[in-house]
């Protein structure tokens, strides 16, 4: 591969950063971030993303605990929507009792 493009670079990110690309890609890859700063930008982003991660107490958690997590954090914020949305609900209802009282009130007056 002589010349690696923007989207080929972005395509292989993450095997580049994983040491997973033979030499001649690698080569490929290191000459386009020398020379396109939008893809250098990116890739020291994900490379500081992927250096947390992999330095980050994540490193030591397993794949069921993570999930687990993933499933309790969307438990509890489908809790506070459900509020929410019962909250909206009481308010449309009560504005509708409002403006029905008003109408009547309206018509009792002519």
């Amino acid at each position: 591969m002589s010349e690696v493009t923007c989207k080929d670079a972005k395509e292989k990110v993450y095997d580049y950063l994983a040491q997973e690309v033979d030499d001649e890609l690698k080569t490929a890859i290191n000459d386009h971030l020398k020379d396109c700063v939008t893809c250098a930008g990116e890739y020291a982003i994900e490379l500081q993303i992927s250096s947390f991660i992999s330095s980050s107490s994540l490193n030591r958690v397993s794949t069921e605990e993570l999930v687990e997590r993933a499933y309790s954090q969307l438990e509890n914020d489908m809790a506070e929507a459900s509020i929410k949305f019962n909250e909206t609900l009481s308010a449309i209802d009560k504005s509708i009792a409002e403006l029905k009282s008003s109408e009547l009130e309206a018509k009792e007056e002519f």
